[in-house]
């Protein structure tokens, strides 16, 4: 009865959202995007696949609410005057002016011989351990790569992979050329650094975003359509090429299961935070700390300047996710993934699962409508980069760097002073 309902419930959403009139279609198509996909988790998590634990109702409701607070902030500001002009082919100048200027070139290769460096280390290991859960778990514990790759993460190689996501994703239906070959090359040495797989799914969002949302009004030709069948099918093909790596099984029906097992085990997990006193044993409700904790992690920063004890919050929350093997089914244990929802309700329990995504959608569609007022590359890549961080939100929270967050506010800056020839 719960998956009828959700299913019902979620193509009525879908339905609403499509069908108001305070947003355009490059932000209906967006929130179509997130609502389709928490649609499908949910409705799978409440089935049990994968031999996962079926998340309680509570739990259920609880995620559910939290995406419905979410659209509802996102949706209830009404569309300016600059958000009723769509997009067209001329959209893409700006674009294209940044991705030929010297200061981007320069970042690229940059970018490209960094993490290339990184790789062959990642790989070295990869080859003398045999064993690329055992490289995940170097990765994690810094022991891998070494200390200044951690500075050099935060501060340029992560940031540059979101500008990056976009850019490769734009360049393969529009623009394929030398810039392209690099950029590729940049994303899938990056991504490939952990052993994980959500970075791969990480590039096929940006590609479904710029073929989906950005280019909605843009008729696209066959070969475009050819391409994008190709790299879907690429990317299967890698993902499950690490999975078996991971697990030492290579068939179908273990990557697909892998996938399912990543889809629906944050949900299970999430249920397991909520039953296991996740807030009690984290010090209590801390009311936004959590939403908002790449603001503390700077706060953090600045007081330990000042010789004062601030407390680092995300890393005891990092020391009970990946540290803390948890039971999520028959036979499965499970660590770190216990959707964005998590940062919510530790911040204020339903209340805040209910309050904090209202806020975070408002400042998502405030971010939508500087885009359409400027119409600059910063903007474009903001609203790329949190619409992965969205869709991620399924899995994981990502805002919690405050270096990513000082990279957000320079792009912001960017976007806001940088003058542009389109209109």
């Amino acid at each position: 009865m719960a998956t009828i309902l959700i299913i019902i419930i979620f193509l009525l959403m879908l339905f609403i959202v499509n069908k108001i009139g305070t947003i355009n279609k490059f932000s209906k198509r967006m929130l179509t995007l997130y609502i389709a996909y928490w649609g499908i988790m949910l409705t799978l998590s409440s089935i049990g696949v994968a031999d996962l634990y079926r998340p309680s109702n509570f739990a259920l409701l609880t995620l559910f609410m939290a995406v419905l607070s979410f659209v509802v902030g996102f949706s209830l500001q009404k569309q300016t005057l600059y958000e009723k002009k769509d997009i067209n082919i001329e959209s893409f100048n700006f674009l294209d002016e940044f991705i030929n200027s010297k200061g981007f070139i320069f970042l690229l290769f940059l970018a490209f011989v960094m993490s290339g460096y990184y790789f062959m280390k990642m790989r070295t290991a990869l080859a003398f351990y045999e064993d690329l859960g055992e490289i995940r778990g170097m990765f994690f514990d810094n022991s891998l790569l070494g200390y200044y790759f951690i500075w050099l993460n935060h501060l340029f190689l992560q940031p540059m992979k979101y500008v990056c996501v976009l850019v490769f994703a734009y360049m393969l239906l529009y623009k394929r050329n030398w810039k392209f070959i690099i950029v590729t090359l940049f994303l899938l040495f990056y991504t490939s650094l952990s052993g994980g797989r959500f970075g791969y799914l990480s590039i096929a969002i940006g590609v479904l975003f710029v073929y989906y949302v950005f280019s909605h009004n843009i008729k696209l030709k066959l070969k475009h359509y050819i391409l994008l069948f190709t790299l879907a099918i690429f990317f299967f093909a890698l993902i499950s090429e690490v999975t078996s790596m991971r697990t030492g099984k290579g068939s179908l029906e273990n990557s697909i299961n892998a996938f399912l097992s990543y889809l629906c085990g944050p949900a299970t997990a999430f249920d397991y935070a909520i039953n296991n006193n996740y807030v009690e044993k984290l010090g209590g409700y801390q009311f936004g700390r959590y939403t908002f904790s790449a603001v503390d992690g700077l706060l953090m920063y600045f007081f330990n300047m000042l010789g004062v004890d601030y407390g680092n919050l995300i890393a005891e929350l990092v020391e009970i996710k990946q540290n803390t093997q948890i039971v999520v089914g028959s036979g499965k244990t499970w660590n770190a993934l216990y959707t964005g929802t998590l940062y919510y309700w530790l911040d204020g329990g339903f209340i805040g699962c209910i309050v904090f995504p209202f806020v975070v959608g408002m400042l998502f569609r405030w971010i939508v409508k500087l885009y359409f007022r400027y119409k600059t590359w910063a903007f474009l890549c903001l609203i790329a980069m949190f619409f992965q961080m969205k869709m991620h939100s399924v899995c994981d929270f990502s805002l919690y760097s405050p270096f990513l967050l000082l990279s957000i506010v320079y792009l912001y800056f960017i976007g806001r002073y940088t003058k542009v020839s389109v209109k």
